[in-house]
């Protein structure tokens, strides 16, 4: 079961091979097309935040971070994490491939499109908690992602 740490509410042990986890992966490697048109239709619009999900190794295991997406150059996504945690500083910019990634998202003034993790997390909350994960995640609305 997921329990989110005290300090920090996005911050949440998922075990891994969950089945629903896996689902999400496999939805945002299949859909990072669509990603990346959106990105690169839209990255101009203030307020309009496009971000990766990666696992980086971290105390035997892996953590997994949300990177502000910058850009797709011959075949390599670069994304940046702009508040690294303690002991990951050597991840703060990363080059990953289309499939090494474990999720995307587009928070576009509060309207979530894609982030199949956030929502998974989202389902192991109790209703209270998801409120105040929504607002320290800056989500409104969560829409439909019928890709």
């Amino acid at each position: 079961m997921a329990e989110p740490k005290e300090d920090d509410i996005q911050t949440m042990a998922m075990r891994a091979g969950d089945p629903a986890l896996v689902e999400a992966k496999k939805e945002a490697i299949r859909t990072i097309d669509v990603f990346l048109d959106l990105h690169e239709k839209y990255k101009d619009n203030i307020g309009v935040y496009f971000a990766i999900k990666h696992g980086v190794p971290h105390d035997g295991d892996q953590a997994f971070l949300w990177y502000t997406f910058e850009e797709e150059k011959e075949g390599k996504l670069f994304a940046y994490h702009y508040n690294t945690p303690n002991g990951l500083e050597d991840f703060e910019k990363i080059e990953v491939k289309k499939e090494e990634i474990s999720d995307w998202m587009i928070n576009d003034h509060g309207h979530l499109t894609g982030g199949w993790s956030v929502r998974v997390q989202r389902l192991k909350l109790t209703e209270e908690e998801r409120g105040a994960f929504d607002e320290h995640a800056g989500i409104t609305n969560y829409r439909e992602n019928n890709f």
